[in-house]
C-alpha cells in the first residue's frame, strides 16, 4: 500500500473516526448522512446503518427527548 494512503487513512482514523467530539459526515446536496463517528452513534442513539439511511433533518430534537437522555438533562 502506498505511504500517502496509509496516511490518508490514519488521518481519517484520528481526525473522525477516533474523534471525542460528535462527528458527522454529510452529503452537502442531499443532507444524507454517510458516515458517523462512534460519539456521534452514542449521542443520537442509533447504530451506524440506521443513522446511515436518515438525513441530517431525520436528526431535529424530538419534543420528548425519547431517544437520549444525555440531551434530556441537558436541556433541563
Amino acid at each position: 500500500m502506498p505511504t500517502h494512503q496509509l496516511d490518508a487513512e490514519q488521518i481519517y482514523k484520528q481526525g473522525f473516526v477516533q474523534n471525542a467530539l460528535i462527528m458527522l459526515m454529510i452529503n452537502g446536496a442531499s443532507g444524507n448522512i454517510i458516515d458517523a463517528n462512534a460519539r456521534a452513534l452514542e449521542f443520537y442513539g442509533y447504530d451506524l446503518d440506521d443513522l446511515k439511511t436518515a438525513s441530517f433533518n431525520d436528526l431535529c430534537v424530538d419534543p420528548d427527548l425519547s431517544r437520549n437522555p444525555e440531551l434530556q438533562q441537558g436541556l433541563a
